[in-house]
């Protein structure tokens, strides 16, 4: 893991809200190493989510800049970011975002068929454990089957990162322990570089790499060398 999947420099993101200046994040400053487990950890207004959107080419810098395999997301104008989000990176959110109308089988195809990856959908889904749930609704599933789905979703792409935004927000204590598995399981067998929002710092002790952020501020950063499994984590 010698080589950086993220290099964060003197990143910066100010939002103008009025006469009145938001410095969301103010000078971060870290590298990620390739097939990398990261928990990017802080409470409500830290940056943590600002960071994870630079990241993923869903905001753009104020200044400094984010390099992601190579390439300065910050300097990436469209179509070239559409690009990036697209090829390079598998998004999961709190709230699962599925499409209510379509099956679980054809949220991931839908996303795969961007992708060209269409037929990978089913055995996707299997290996999430929803193999006997292809043809149910997102609302005939319950909140950890959704959020299997959402990370089939975004496998299908077959991303260079996963990012998570508070995957686990919205689950009960045992889901969500079900899910940090299943993500730790994917960054174990695929080498996918995986950088993870949360407030909550019982998460951290799952991750490769705690980043520590407060009042838009890299506040410390500190390497797990004996990750606890999911399954130890209580909170």
């Amino acid at each position: 893991m010698s080589d950086q999947a993220v290099s964060a420099r003197d990143l910066q993101k100010h939002y103008q809200m009025g006469e009145v200046t938001v410095r969301a994040l103010r000078g971060a400053t870290f590298d990620v190493p390739e097939g990398a487990l990261v928990v990017l950890l802080g409470p409500s207004g830290s940056g943590k989510t600002t960071l994870l959107n630079l990241i993923g080419g869903l905001d753009t810098p104020t200044s400094g800049e984010v390099i992601v395999d190579g390439q300065n997301v910050g300097r990436l104008q469209e179509p070239e970011l559409t690009e990036y989000r697209r090829d390079k990176v598998g998004f999961i959110f709190q709230f699962f975002n599925l499409v209510p109308t379509l099956t679980a089988l054809e949220n991931v195809e839908l996303v795969g068929e961007l992708a060209g990856n269409k037929e990978e959908a089913a055995d996707l889904l299997e290996r999430v454990g929803l193999g006997e749930r292809l043809n149910y609704y997102p609302a005939e599933l319950s909140g950890g089957e959704q959020q299997r789905v959402a990370i089939a979703r975004a496998l299908i792409k077959r991303p260079y990162l996963l990012l998570g935004d508070e995957p686990t927000g919205n689950l009960d204590y045992e889901t969500g322990l079900l899910v940090l598995q299943l993500i730790r399981d994917v960054c174990d067998e695929t080498d996918l570089t995986v950088l993870m929002v949360t407030h909550n710092a019982a998460i951290g002790q799952m991750a490769d790499i705690v980043i520590s952020l407060r009042s838009g501020h890299v506040e410390d950063i500190k390497r797990n060398e004996e990750p606890l499994a999911p399954s130890e984590l209580t909170w």
